[in-house]
């Protein structure tokens, strides 16, 4: 199954300020490629701004792979021992921490669209199953408690993954219709959003318990 959010091969850019050092263009606000100076400020970019990127739901997993590594062998201080003092050394730790965290949100669908929808003004999340799935939550868990139980097998799991899988594929599909491309700032399309998210949430937390029993 073709996952809906990695459905591009590249991804919109929002270049960063250019090197105050050399005026060179940055591929991250973190570091300069040209001159190596990591930036000192004590600004907090948004994880899409880290790797050079304009907010999109939609992403390319290879591209921010590469990205990734780009931009870690600017910074990471295990790279450029010998050519940091200390200061250089903290910076370079506390943005090699940033740029993993940024990287840990995107690349997760559950992180990087709650990322987006509170980024845009969209409605907080709900501690509560959707009323629209909650039956189905229980019979989900009714299975997994049989299977947990002896009272069901490897088949009756199986069937249960691959019904989760689909119904997935269908939310995130949902996901894409509304925000790809971004509405706008506190759209009502964003209490949608939120809707699809929370399903998504719930979708997700059932499949990680059945992970959990396959490997058993």
């Amino acid at each position: 199954m073709i996952d809906p959010s990695a459905q591009t091969d590249s991804m919109p850019e929002q270049k960063p300020s250019a090197c105050g050092s050399c005026e060179s263009q940055r591929l991250s606000p973190l570091a300069c490629g040209s001159c190596g100076v990591l930036d000192d400020t004590d600004s907090l970019p948004s994880p899409f701004q880290l790797f050079g990127l304009a907010p999109s739901w939609t992403i390319c997993q290879i591209e921010l792979r590469k990205r990734l590594l780009r931009i870690t062998r600017l910074i990471h201080p295990d790279l450029h021992p010998a050519d940091m003092d200390a200061e250089e050394a903290r910076l370079a730790e506390l943005h090699t921490a940033r740029l993993n965290r940024a990287y840990a949100v995107l690349i997760d669908d559950v992180q990087r669209t709650e990322w987006l929808i509170t980024f845009l003004g969209g409605p907080p999340a709900s501690n509560a199953v959707p009323q629209d799935l909650l039956l189905e939550v229980m019979d989900w868990n009714e299975v997994l408690d049989d299977v947990e139980q002896g009272d069901a097998g490897a088949a009756e799991l199986k069937e249960l993954v691959g019904d989760l899988q689909k119904r997935r594929l269908g939310v995130m599909h949902d996901l894409r219709g509304v925000l790809e491309p971004l509405p706008r700032v506190a759209s009502p399309a964003l209490e949608t959003a939120r809707e699809h998210l929370d399903t998504l949430r719930y979708l997700e937390r059932i499949l990680e318990r059945t992970k959990v029993l396959q490997s058993a």
